[in-house]
């Protein structure tokens, strides 16, 4: 990954003029985040391939002030001071923070002055986090048939698809199945509870 440096004409559309001459390349952009101070917008991107970036936006007459590789790190975002340790890791070993922000993935991009011995830090933490226990997170739920018209599963249409999904302390879920396959459909089925799953796990993240 590469971090360019951009300087931007402080004005309506710059920022959108930079986007689209990314776009019409098909640059994307990893992360990144900008400021204004002294009259200059000065912004700054993650790039794949910052060789790339650099020509689309040189040739749409942006100007480019630097091309530089980063550090990627994972920081674990449930314990606080995170950032306070890696950052003074970096100071301990002499390495400077020039550049600092988040990509798409949550991860920490540290653009730093002496790159050789901040990947060691880098790489120290990374063999740090990964060596640490593993959490054990534990889910227990009871799936719980309320279908059964007397004769049990004797035949496929002689049983209702109804049940409900259940978890200590919470409101049961009134589920079913799909009305394709004979289910209610006021209810909720497998199909929905994991698309809803997903989602909210990427709304959540």
């Amino acid at each position: 990954m590469q971090d360019l440096a951009i300087r931007l004409k402080h004005e309506p559309g710059a920022l959108a003029r930079m986007g689209e001459a990314l776009g019409a390349a098909g640059v994307s952009v990893e992360g990144g985040g900008g400021f204004v101070a002294g009259g200059d917008a000065i912004v700054h991107f993650l790039f794949e391939d910052g060789a790339a970036a650099r020509g689309a936006l040189e040739a749409a007459g942006i100007e480019v002030l630097e091309v530089r590789d980063v550090l990627v790190q994972r920081l674990d975002q449930e314990t606080p001071g995170q950032l306070g340790r890696i950052a003074r890791r970096m100071a301990d070993a002499g390495v400077n923070i020039e550049v600092v922000y988040s990509d798409h993935q949550n991860q920490l991009i540290l653009g730093v002055d002496r790159l050789a011995e901040g990947r060691a830090v880098s790489e120290t933490w990374t063999k740090e986090r990964d060596s640490r226990p593993v959490r054990e997170h534990r889910y227990e739920t009871h799936v719980r048939w309320t279908g059964n018209t007397g004769a049990g599963t004797a035949s496929y249409r002689g049983y209702e698809r109804a049940h409900e999904i259940e978890a200590p302390g919470k409101p049961a879920i009134a589920g079913s199945s799909d009305p394709h396959f004979r289910g209610d459909r006021t209810r909720w089925n497998p199909e929905e509870l994991l698309i809803a799953a997903l989602s909210t796990c990427h709304q959540l993240w």
